[in-house]
């Protein structure tokens, strides 16, 4: 965004319809007002948005950011969170992580995560964007496992092949789009929102 500041932006919920962004409807659209361009935007759905949903910019992932040639890429780490007024702020609670989790289908139907199945130990020696992270216990910490962690960048935890030695995951193989604490806690499987 350049020198924008935060006084300067508009977050609004319109029909969006752009060259270069790979889908059609309702979407939050992020507007510099000085230089009276849409700067950013997220699909919500195709019809229109629930009065809850239009509030809630801080639950919708893959942005597209406008780069400066004018065209649209994704950006994997443009992330909105919630924000909290200064005189109620909610209270940090620690966080209780269980020691192991079991990655299934309770119904024991073939999924295309199948490969990542299994039971996962907590590591409390390693961490990644402030989370403890979580390795398959049938592939050890070996160079081709796969390790529940936290991606602050998108409020979520992801399946990922290993705990990225750079600033940000760069393919994540699965994602729980619930802002939980720990991976357990994600939400059932549903179009959309789990896994």
């Amino acid at each position: 965004f350049g020198e924008t500041t935060a006084d300067d932006l508009m977050i609004q919920v319109i029909n969006f319809n752009q060259v270069g962004v790979p889908f059609i409807g309702w979407s939050y659209v992020i507007t510099d007002m000085l230089l009276s361009q849409d700067v950013a935007v997220c699909f919500i759905s195709i019809t229109e948005p629930t009065n809850t949903e239009s509030l809630s910019p801080q639950y919708c992932y893959g942005w597209y950011v406008k780069q400066v040639d004018d065209t649209w890429a994704y950006d994997a780490t443009f992330d909105i969170d919630t924000c909290y007024h200064p005189s109620n702020t909610p209270p940090i609670t620690a966080i209780t992580y269980p020691e192991t989790l079991c990655f299934n289908d309770a119904t024991n139907t073939a999924s295309h995560y199948q490969t990542f199945y299994g039971v996962y130990v907590l590591d409390n020696t390693t961490s990644y964007d402030g989370k403890y992270v979580y390795y398959n216990q049938r592939l050890g910490h070996s160079g081709d496992s796969w390790y529940f962690i936290w991606y602050n960048e998108m409020d979520s935890w992801v399946i990922n092949q290993a705990i990225p030695s750079i600033g940000i995951v760069q393919q994540p193989e699965g994602i729980c789009k619930s802002e939980v604490d720990t991976p357990d806690l994600c939400a059932q499987p549903v179009a959309g929102i789990c896994w």
